[in-house]
């Protein structure tokens, strides 16, 4: 999703030019997966049985570009630059109140809500005598990410029984102005990000959850991180990092911190492990990429080999 403004005014030497670009995004966005509620107690043979997985998942993913900028330009130039975007989402995956769900493998309740947020305001203005520029970047994120079963479900796994919610927010802001006079010029840039979250995973009081753990084990996200991975830029080779031993398989889940990262990942960013062998892998975007090869492309030339490059699993 993308919205984007502009606007350009020139006046000649004897008169002022004012341009303004103002860009609004409203987003109210609702995901839901769920096994709805029962006004009573159901029957001991009503409700859901499967002889294989019961998947109640919700995927909901937000990108969202917005871009407002203006150029004025005369004897006295004013730019105006402003990008708004208020974002308002809920994903949420649940087996309703008395709900009666039972599987002859595993019952998986999943939310995963993903955010993806680029906004760029800017502004020029270049005048003869005076000249002003303003752009405000201003971002509102309310994110709701829930999954449970609910109070006096019952609830019935030969296997395993996993709940789990995973909110993933990634915002990226900039705003610049710039300014050119003879006699005066100002600029501001500003740049303001409001972000109010909620995510939970959890069984509900009076739920009757069995989970006979028969077969295979599930592999969860605990949002633990496991033991640092250290590596340098003598270690990256193209987009390839060889860490001896680094015991990651594909799609695994790392956090990657650096106080001078690497052109091609960003700082406290979470990414995903493509693993080559029992002592290199490459990175991805997402599990799926991660899964399907695609790798981000990394540029170490730029580091010194003191700057200390970390990754750890996220459990």
């Amino acid at each position: 999703m993308g919205a984007v403004g502009g606007a350009i005014a020139v006046g000649g030497d004897s008169i002022g030019a004012a341009a303004g670009s103002i860009s609004v995004t409203v987003v109210d966005d609702t995901t839901r997966a769920y096994i709805e509620d029962q006004d009573g107690a159901p029957a001991a043979s009503a409700g859901i049985t499967s002889g294989s997985t019961v998947n109640v998942a919700a995927l909901s993913t937000l990108d969202l570009i917005g871009i407002a900028g203006s150029i004025a330009g005369g004897k006295i130039g004013v730019g105006l630059g402003v990008d708004t975007g208020i974002i308002t989402r809920t994903t949420e995956a649940y087996i309703g109140k008395r709900a009666n769900v039972s599987a002859d493998d595993s019952v998986i309740v999943r939310a995963l809500g993903r955010e993806r947020m680029l906004s760029i305001s800017a502004s020029v203005g270049i005048a003869k005598d005076v000249a002003g520029t303003l752009t405000v970047g201003a971002s509102v994120l309310v994110a709701s990410t829930r999954a449970y079963i609910g109070e006096g479900a019952s609830v019935t796994a030969q296997n395993n029984v996993l709940v789990s919610a995973d909110g993933d927010t990634l915002l990226n802001q900039v705003s610049g102005s710039i300014s050119a006079a003879k006699t005066g010029a100002a600029g501001i840039a500003t740049g303001i990000s409001v972000i109010n979250k909620t995510t939970d995973a959890y069984i509900a009081a009076d739920a009757e959850v069995t989970a006979l753990a028969l077969g295979d084990a599930i592999v969860v996200e605990t949002g633990e991180f496991g033991h640092a991975l250290v590596f340098t830029k003598d270690d990256v080779s193209g987009s390839q990092i060889s860490i001896v031993g680094h015991g990651l398989k594909t799609g695994d889940p790392v956090l990657y911190t650096a106080g001078n990262p690497i052109t091609g990942v960003d700082d406290k960013t979470r990414y995903f492990a493509i693993r080559i062998d029992p002592n290199t892998l490459k990175l991805a975007s997402s599990e799926t990429n991660a899964r399907n090869g695609i790798f981000l492309s990394l540029d170490a030339s730029g580091l010194s080999s003191d700057d200390r490059q970390l990754l750890r699993k996220i459990d």
